[in-house]
């Protein structure tokens, strides 16, 4: 009968678990800046999205009500802003002043996506689409992440918009 002497444990050497870190540690310094620029163009495209369909539900509830739709930014909901970026929303200008007031009606609302992008309209506050749905306010709305243009909405007389990526 032989004895053996065979360790009991069995485990990693302090220098394949320092090795195995190391590895990973690269693979992650690697994929990292790949995954955020990926999150920022999701975000963009997902805004851009959102932006298209509001502007795009405007027209036609324009025409459908034979009325006046403006969309505009806003913050809290209730009034417009210049800062597309905290949200937008959509209603019936019924007094034809061209600012939202309580007799005005909501038609919609978008909510932010998230902090990852900013959207600039350069001077336009408002959008407005007249009853046949031709839209009064030409623009171009660049859709930004961490300053880097993703993303531009076209909006032409006609009412029609575009879209332009740019990754």
């Amino acid at each position: 009968m032989t004895l053996s002497l065979k360790p009991l444990y069995k485990a990693f050497t302090l220098i394949e678990l320092l090795i195995t870190l190391s590895i990973v540690a690269i693979v992650l310094g690697l994929a990292i800046p790949s995954l955020t620029n990926r999150v920022q163009k999701e975000s963009a495209g997902s805004t851009t999205q959102k932006m298209f369909h509001i502007l795009h539900f405007a027209r036609m509830e324009a025409i459908k009500r034979n009325q006046n739709v403006i969309v505009c930014g806003t913050s809290d909901f209730k009034s417009c802003s210049h800062n597309w970026s905290h949200g937008m929303m959509a209603y019936v200008d019924f007094n034809k002043d061209g600012s939202f007031n309580e007799q005005d009606l909501v038609l919609r609302v978008n909510k932010p996506n998230s902090n990852l992008t900013q959207i600039d309209s350069g001077k336009v506050n408002t959008i407005k689409y007249a009853g046949n749905g031709r839209c009064l306010t030409r623009c171009t709305i660049n859709i930004k992440t961490k300053e880097k243009l993703r993303n531009t909405i076209v909006l032409y007389d006609s009412g029609r918009a575009r879209i332009e990526y740019y990754g």
